[in-house]
């Protein structure tokens, strides 16, 4: 197991870390604290950077809506149902 870094705390006694950033999650494998899923992280260029360890907050992912005849896939884009190029 990995120690809890700069961005993780534990309390005594703790058999995991606790992330300083809020929407956080610490990792067992790899000891960094990365976005929960439906959450983001902004760098200071704007840049997405969810999977970076950061003790700053992430906040919630805004998504815009789908048209009323399309399907949103996992990867979080909007295709029409007969599409198989995504």
């Amino acid at each position: 197991c990995f120690p809890c870094g700069s961005s993780a705390f534990a309390l005594s006694g703790a058999s995991e870390c606790t992330c300083m950033g809020a929407n956080r999650h610490w990792s067992r494998t790899d000891g960094r604290c990365i976005c929960n899923p439906g959450f983001v992280f902004y760098n200071e260029k704007n840049e997405e950077d969810s999977k970076t360890d950061h003790a700053e907050a992430c906040q919630p992912a805004t998504e815009a809506r789908c048209k009323p005849s399309q399907l949103r896939l996992a990867s979080r884009e909007c295709i029409d149902p007969g599409d198989t190029t995504a």
